[in-house]
């Protein structure tokens, strides 16, 4: 909640200056009395039974695994940068609107855990409302209209599928991220979701991320109650550990840049990235696919010199 007088900057929007904002919350932090760990790089959710449990991370400074429990776990990492090309070559190339920290270790971690197929129940609406549906899709996004009509689908007879709409992964501005009802809480039993991280909510912004935030928080103390930590076993322990460090351990392999470096000429050149004006087809989509397909079989093989 903003408090105070704010200086507007449309009908939906105020003036924000993220500067400012970074140090009053950190501040805010500090005095809660919260445990902070900096410079920790969170890499899973610790899943038991199908119910998020805590996560694992690392330092990239000292030469620590982090195991952290937990009875709810909220994600708020932000979005997707940088996986198709950027406008600006060599060191520029971290030079774009969106922060190339958020490297979409939440989508990752989500991915991993199990959040798909997601699907949109619209069954509930009347056939004048399906139709004003169809009408604004149209406007929109009319690939998907051409969809439903090849495949005979009608939405108001059956959930249909949904896609991450955009080539720089956000949910503040598409249905991209996960999947949430309306406390934050995700597909997951015990995981919510806030920011950009989450999909389906767009419009939010930096201040629609705080009242999010906020949603999540209370959601996950009401859900708490009465539940208890998890047992975990060794075997998940060692294989996480083993995961994150391999890169490490390997003596020879790809190094961050180069897969970066291929990730994105793949994304750019045969899933519609700025080279193609973000012009997508079927046969360039399907040769992506197999791209990427090597590709993750050859990031086995990535070889980093340090924990940074």
């Amino acid at each position: 909640m903003l408090l105070g007088n704010y200086v507007s900057k449309g009908d939906r929007s105020i003036k924000i200056n993220g500067e400012h904002i970074k140090p009053i919350i950190a501040e805010a932090v500090e005095r809660s009395g919260v445990n902070v760990l900096n410079r920790v790089n969170i890499t899973n959710y610790i899943v038991v039974d199908g119910k998020v449990r805590g996560a694992f991370g690392f330092s990239v400074r000292e030469n620590k695994f982090y195991l952290i429990q937990a009875k709810a776990v909220i994600v708020a990492t932000g979005g997707a940068s940088g996986i198709y090309r950027p406008n600006n070559p060599g060191q520029a190339r971290h030079k774009m609107w969106y922060p190339p920290f958020n490297a979409g270790a939440g989508y990752a971690m989500g991915i991993r855990a199990g959040r798909g197929p997601c699907y949109l129940d619209i069954t509930h609406l009347s056939d004048e409302e399906g139709q004003r549906l169809k009408s604004s899709f149209l406007n929109m996004s009319p690939d998907i209209i051409l969809k439903w009509a090849d495949e005979e689908i009608e939405p108001q007879e059956e959930p249909i599928e949904i896609y991450g709409t955009e080539p720089y992964i956000v949910g503040g501005h598409s249905q991209s991220g996960y999947w949430i009802d309306v406390d934050r809480k995700t597909t997951l039993d015990g995981l919510y979701a806030a920011g950009d991280v989450a999909g389906g909510a767009p419009k939010k912004y930096a201040t629609g991320c705080m009242v999010e935030g906020e949603i999540a928080g209370l959601s996950a103390l009401e859900y708490i109650e009465g539940v208890d930590f998890a047992e975990l076993s060794q075997d998940l322990i060692t294989k996480e550990f083993r995961r994150v460090w391999a890169p490490l351990e390997n003596e020879g392999g790809f190094k961050p840049q180069d897969l970066e470096e291929r990730l994105q000429k793949i994304m750019d050149e045969y899933a519609g990235g700025l080279s193609t004006d973000y012009r997508i087809y079927e046969e360039k989509l399907l040769q992506a696919r197999q791209l990427l397909a090597r590709f993750k079989q050859d990031l086995s093989d990535a070889k980093t010199e340090n924990k940074h």
